[in-house]
């Protein structure tokens, strides 16, 4: 059993639901559609900028469906490549396991909230993938890995159209599977490597990624891939996390790179930059404010709570009367990661 069934295991799993607009182009249909958000707000999904996946896949099966192909996508009102002009920057934000669609777009949400709290106003675009398979845990990795290809051939249809923009990556949980599948496509994509593209940064948030670098289906060392396709990588890690702790020891002999940082070891990418966020995760059971404790905390978790253990709560926290941002986790942090490159380029 890999990382991804143990911690599918521990969520409800949630119906699948494509949400679409009049402004979503794709090698879909398109539709329009309104769902209720975790924080129990209605949202639709033309006030997210969203780049879907959902249906694309058998999650029984991890197989591809017949009316999809390795690379296909569908996005709605992204800044820049449908709506508006190019801005000078966006920031792809990559949920992981348990997370419906209504939950994608209510965490997207927050992260924008908690960016903007920070000063941070550059559009955030929700990557919405199917983590939740129907046979429990033992294709969500593998659903995981082949998303890849679709989401780098977003970013390549973003850059083409507005070349100058950056574009950040934020990858929380099995979201940093797939932002690291997406890496690793980028740097084999011939089109990326001759326009000499890169992404500004990549920030994986308690990561379900081995720390060893070892992910499913990508055969190129991670180390290398990481130096050529990324200026700036981080790695966000809370030793206290009650969901990846644990899982990696038991079955692979090292732990998850969101819990203890890289194996001690391997050589590390030179870009590579790890920090240990523990404190800034309250201890609060419930992030997105619905009235439930969050992935893989109980009741019992939830009376003596501790800062750090909540796995959900690296995006920040919504007030649970009024839903709006109460905290803003570890997003501060990221932040002020950005605010250094800054510094360093004067």
């Amino acid at each position: 059993m890999r990382f991804a069934s143990l911690l599918v295991s521990l969520v409800i799993l949630g119906s699948v639901i494509l949400v679409s607009t009049k402004t979503t182009t794709a090698i879909a249909a398109t539709s329009s559609s309104t769902t209720k958000t975790a924080a129990g707000t209605v949202a639709n999904a033309a006030d997210t900028p969203l780049v879907s996946t959902r249906a694309n896949f058998d999650t029984s099966t991890s197989l591809l469906l017949p009316n999809h192909n390795k690379k296909d996508y569908a996005a709605t009102d992204v800044p820049g490549l449908q709506v508006g002009t190019c801005p000078a920057e966006i920031v792809i934000f990559v949920h992981g396991v348990g997370a419906t669609q209504s939950n994608a777009i209510e965490q997207t949400e927050r992260v924008k909230m908690s960016l903007n709290s920070n000063g941070y106003y550059n559009p955030v675009i929700g990557f919405s993938w199917d983590p939740n398979t129907s046979n429990g845990g033992s294709t969500v990795g593998t659903i995981a890995e082949q998303q890849g290809p679709k989401l780098a051939h977003f970013i390549l249809d973003f850059k083409n159209k507005c070349p100058d923009s950056k574009v950040r990556m934020i990858g929380h949980s099995m979201g940093g599977r797939v932002t690291l599948s997406t890496l690793a496509s980028l740097h084999k994509n011939k089109e990326w490597k001759s326009e000499n593209f890169k992404l500004a940064s990549v920030d994986l948030m308690g990561a379900g990624v081995a720390s060893s670098w070892s992910v499913d289906g990508i055969e190129s060392p991670m180390r290398k891939i990481i130096e050529q396709v990324v200026t700036n990588f981080y790695n966000l890690v809370d030793p206290k996390d009650k969901v990846i702790p644990g899982t990696y020891p038991r079955v692979e002999d090292h732990t998850a790179l969101g819990n203890t940082g890289a194996h001690k070891g391997i050589s590390l990418p030179s870009n590579y930059i790890q920090q240990d966020v523990q404190n800034e995760i309250l201890p609060l059971c419930d992030a997105n404010a619905d009235g439930k404790p969050d992935l893989g905390l109980t009741s019992k978790d939830c009376k003596a709570m501790e800062r750090g253990f909540n796995h959900m709560g690296y995006m920040g926290f919504r007030d649970p009367t009024t839903k709006k941002l109460m905290d803003d986790g570890a997003m501060n942090v990221v932040v002020d990661e950005w605010n250094n490159e800054i510094k360093q380029i004067l």
